[in-house]
């Protein structure tokens, strides 16, 4: 489910935030050896994505607790990392109920209905 999940928010990040999206990846792809240098393009491309892209605003809404917990999490154990996957991974159900994956899922593959 996860790999459907980031597919799903990549689609709406791209259609809600084109340019900024493009941009983004045009600098990475130009700057692979130093992405700090795509600093400005990824600001840029987040001010878009938090006031632009509805599928992440409800992600936001429904699960900033957990996504706060889990940055948390990072920052405490940067030398063992893996003791958040717990917390990644109720992010990631979060997150899979917020945009109620299902749905979205069966509208991408009939998207006439």
């Amino acid at each position: 489910m996860s790999n459907i999940l980031d597919q799903l928010l990549v689609e709406d990040i791209a259609r809600y935030c084109p340019q900024n999206f493009l941009n983004f990846h045009k600098c990475i792809s130009q700057n692979h050896a130093n992405p700090q240098n795509c600093a400005p393009q990824q600001i840029e491309l987040s001010k878009c994505i938090k006031s632009e892209v509805p599928s992440l605003q409800k992600v936001m809404t429904n699960c900033g607790h957990l996504l706060k917990e889990y940055e948390t999490c990072l920052k405490t154990n940067i030398a063992e990392q893996g003791k958040c996957l717990p917390l990644l991974g109720q992010v990631r159900d979060c997150a899979s109920e917020s945009i109620d994956l299902s749905k979205n899922t069966m509208n991408n593959l009939n998207p006439g209905k």
